[in-house]
């Protein structure tokens, strides 16, 4: 479980990452507001799945 949630965290705060980049305009795909709230919340919880896979 632990393996599982130290891969799956990282592929959480990357997505969240471009999500919050489209959202924020930083990067030329489609701009949606609603983007950056997603982005921020994936980031969130791969960040909160990292740390549960290290303890």
């Amino acid at each position: 479980m632990r393996i599982i949630l130290r891969v799956v965290g990282p592929l959480f705060v990357a997505v969240g990452l471009f999500w919050f980049a489209q959202g924020t305009g930083l990067l030329t795909w489609s701009h949606n507001a609603a983007m950056v709230d997603f982005g921020a919340g994936i980031v969130a919880v791969g960040f909160g799945l990292v740390w549960f896979g290290w303890q």
